[in-house]
């Protein structure tokens, strides 16, 4: 689902295309583009574990190969596709980003 519709759903970022699930509003209860694009183009409700999964397996697929860094986050990195968990600046946080390397 989402490489499928990668174009449609993924934003410019400083290394390339990429998806994220970092909210882009200080508002807690506002939705995220990405699950909000997700669930229109498949017209159904995914949950976030759904789109995760989907998202560490087109690195997998891409041919990233995993790894866990001293914060205890996954990183998939070398393939096509890289995923990675990050931390947002006060900690508070975690998210994941789905970055295209290779385009």
């Amino acid at each position: 689902m989402i490489y499928e519709n990668w174009d449609d759903i993924a934003e410019r970022a400083t290394k390339g295309w990429a998806l994220s699930t970092r909210r882009s509003s200080v508002k807690k209860n506002a939705p995220s583009k990405i699950r909000t694009e997700l669930n229109k183009i498949l017209d159904d409700e995914l949950a976030w574990a759904q789109i995760y999964r989907a998202m560490k397996a087109v690195a997998e697929l891409s041919g990233s190969e995993q790894s866990i860094d001293e914060g205890n986050r996954i990183h998939l990195t070398g393939g096509d596709f890289e995923y990675h968990e990050r931390v947002t600046p006060d900690n508070e946080e975690t998210y994941k980003v789905l970055v295209e390397v290779n385009r």
